[in-house]
């Protein structure tokens, strides 16, 4: 029996795959629990060789671009729910969240940048200018928690994203 309500019309999606189109978020959860993983090891030569630039990117930049403005390692980072600022940046769409204390949480997120997910992968910021090293949103798999959105530690917790935030606009032809 063919329920009409519950076809997908894939029409416009048969060029989706997995790289395309771009994700706005980049998974850090290998390289996290990599650093830690040789960290806890107590070896010398996994310590140095996490140190070793890898694929043109040394684990040692602030990489992780935060809601509300800031970088972070991706290995010192503290986690925001992922349903939240999706919720919060798409403001016409309702999520179906598992419980409605998520939406009473939607309150810790208001004060992020609207400007946190951008079109063009150009628009990010860079570390030291090099094109192999842009200040991207990133996510990261947390045991128990789920796929989490990664922050810096000053909007980790709900008491300091409760505060209002002046954000400088990054464009200047935005104003």
């Amino acid at each position: 029996m063919d329920c009409p309500h519950n076809n997908i019309q894939a029409n416009g999606y048969h060029h989706c795959d997995v790289n395309t189109p771009p994700s706005y978020f980049t998974d850090n959860t290998e390289e996290v629990d990599g650093f830690w993983g040789d960290i806890k090891s107590y070896e010398l030569k996994r310590l140095l060789s996490r140190l070793k630039s890898q694929f043109n990117k040394p684990c040692m930049i602030p990489d992780v671009l935060c809601p509300w403005g800031c970088t972070k390692f991706c290995h010192r980072a503290e986690h925001c729910n992922l349903g939240l600022i999706i919720q919060h940046h798409l403001r016409k769409v309702e999520l179906n969240m598992p419980t409605a204390e998520y939406y009473r949480k939607l309150y810790r997120v208001e004060t992020s940048r609207l400007d946190y997910l951008r079109e063009k992968p150009s628009e990010y910021d860079l570390v030291l200018l090099n094109d192999d090293w842009p200040i991207t949103p990133g996510v990261c798999c947390v045991e128990g928690k789920g796929l989490m959105v990664m922050t810096c530690c000053h909007h980790g917790s709900s008491n300091t994203t409760k505060r209002l935030y002046p954000h400088v606009p990054k464009n200047q032809y935005i104003i």
